[in-house]
């Protein structure tokens, strides 16, 4: 059985694995550490003594609620289920990942805040221009804007949007992303190339989680110009300060 967690978590080495067994999800080794802290749950092992195995479990009915703590916390999360009934198995119970969930890539009613936005936002720069997409996969929303140089104004408007999730390509400039990406808002670095590279990095990442939402990609909104469709030089634009002051993206 540890062999076959094994192989299910080097396909998801980023991601908390909730492994079911039977009527509990299991945590092992770092996982279970790490949801033994941020859940307060009570760290266990498989055996005692040299070689033990930590581990931590959540109630399967109860799964929802612990999830959401995590997605809170900023963690990502691989829900691994049985795909056969343990009565009818030779010999172990055949299992596999069946939905990831990230902080960007919600779609379930209780792990959202209300009415707000829930934005993954896919950031990419050159040497010329910056690309930006933004995606709330639970909504359907979908902007996507480039503009030349560095991308300040870009970035500030799609900040205003509070992403919960960004995604970077792989070998994005560290000063650059520093001067920008806020605190504590997760990132993951993919491959991805301008704002075409930022659109397909946020719809690969969205197909990924919800393969059935791929369907959805033609009824998205997009503005291939300028972000929201608005061009810098005919629209007044906010410092951030000031749309904090005004509220602006309270209701976006």
């Amino acid at each position: 059985m540890m062999r076959q967690y094994g192989e299910l978590k080097r396909r998801f080495p980023d991601y908390l694995l909730l492994f079911r067994l039977g009527d509990f999800y299991e945590l092992f080794f770092d996982d279970a550490h790490t949801a033994s802290r941020l859940l307060q749950l009570t760290l266990t092992s498989r055996q005692k003594g040299e070689g033990a195995i930590p581990m931590a479990g959540i109630p399967h009915h109860a799964a929802d609620g612990y999830i959401a703590r995590l997605i809170r916390a900023g963690q990502k999360v691989a829900v691994c289920e049985q795909m056969e009934e343990p009565s009818k198995a030779r010999k172990i119970v055949r299992r596999d990942v069946v939905r990831v969930i990230t902080p960007g890539t919600i779609t379930d009613t209780q792990f959202l805040d209300g009415a707000r936005n829930n934005f993954l936002l896919a950031a990419h720069a050159t040497a010329s221009a910056a690309g930006v997409a933004l995606i709330d996969v639970s909504t359907g929303d979908f902007w996507v804007g480039e503009e030349p140089g560095a991308g300040d104004a870009l970035l500030e408007a799609a900040l205003l949007r509070r992403p919960a999730e960004i995604l970077l390509a792989g070998g994005a400039d560290d000063a650059w992303v520093a001067r920008w990406a806020p605190p504590g808002v997760p990132i993951i670095l993919l491959l991805g190339r301008g704002a075409c590279g930022a659109e397909s990095g946020s719809s690969a990442t969205m197909s990924s989680t919800w393969p059935c939402l791929a369907t959805s990609l033609p009824r998205w909104k997009r503005a291939t110009s300028h972000i929201f469709g608005l061009s810098h030089t005919s629209c007044r634009m906010l410092s951030t300060p000031s749309c904090r002051s005004l509220k602006v993206s309270a209701g976006v």
